[in-house]
């Protein structure tokens, strides 16, 4: 099919090359009509208001509230000892425990899926529609989700699957499947953890990939605007620079991000203190 249209290109010229170029943008469109319907049924259910609050409000809010009364306010209480664990001060206890990450690993590889999307453009956009008392309820929603992002990661560590070869594998697609599984819900508990598993495939390569590397050749551009007509070649060294991370698995991961997210977190707290002096007449205000 390829080389029959390679002929009729070489034959017909520029009519085929506008023809193919349309086919093309026809089927982008398409995608993008499927995808934007798709996109208009979550936002129905998911922003469908009860009592004037958004229902993904709610279910965030009551979420975060029982986790933090059923851990006994452990996102207060075990404060103090979460930030002992990220300075290594028990790391001399897990030289014979199971695991391929040292607990800073661990964090700063959570922490490179954190910093960025949501706390940067997703601040600044909620802060924009909902004025500045939307940092308030972000604040809230925060403390309580520290309970809910708590219980989690025990999950993830009571289900996670040691595999002969040292390497170890977890998260909510096990925990859904085997922890509903003792409960006697195994079927649910498949079905969960199915969909979990195909909404994180989308939002990896929506919110995790597409958006992420569009803006930041966006600011590039913005930078060197020379680079306008480069973007494929951006795209080809950004995808090549992430795939020696990835090939590596989560060890090499954690030794990148181990390194790059200390640099990335002073940057971005010394930006948000910089934004702050810009604007400090205006601070007051903003309380108010």
């Amino acid at each position: 099919m390829s080389l029959h249209f390679i002929c009729i290109y070489i034959k017909l010229g520029s009519f085929t090359e506008k023809l193919i170029l349309e086919i093309v943008n026809h089927f982008f469109d398409l995608v993008d009509q499927f995808f934007s319907r798709f996109v208009y049924i979550i936002e129905q259910i998911l922003f469908l208001e009860l009592g004037g609050v958004p229902l993904i409000v709610l279910w965030v809010l009551v979420g975060g509230i029982f986790c933090t009364l059923r851990t006994g306010f452990i996102n207060i209480r075990g404060f103090k000892h979460a930030v002992d664990i990220a300075l290594g001060r028990y790391d001399c206890l897990q030289e014979n425990s199971k695991g391929e990450l040292t607990s800073f690993q661990a964090l700063a590889t959570a922490l490179s899926a954190s910093v960025g999307l949501g706390n940067i453009p997703g601040v600044a956009i909620a802060i924009q529609l909902g004025g500045p008392g939307a940092v308030f309820w972000m604040t809230i929603t925060a403390i309580l989700g520290m309970s809910t992002k708590f219980i989690e990661c025990t999950l993830g560590l009571k289900y996670r699957i040691f595999y002969p070869d040292g390497t170890v594998v977890g998260g909510p697609m096990y925990y859904l499947r085997d922890g509903l599984n003792t409960l006697g819900q195994a079927q649910l508990g498949k079905v969960l953890a199915i969909i979990y598993g195909v909404a994180g495939i989308g939002s990896a390569m929506g919110a995790g990939n597409m958006f992420q590397s569009n803006q930041s050749f966006a600011v590039l551009v913005t930078i060197i605007p020379r680079l306008q007509s480069y973007n494929w070649a951006y795209s080809l060294s950004l995808a090549f620079l992430v795939g020696l991370v990835i090939v590596g698995g989560v060890s090499r991961i954690s030794i990148v991000t181990s390194k790059l997210v200390p640099v990335m977190v002073v940057v971005y707290i010394f930006s948000c203190l910089w934004v702050l002096k810009a604007n400090f007449a205006v601070i007051p205000r903003a309380f108010l």
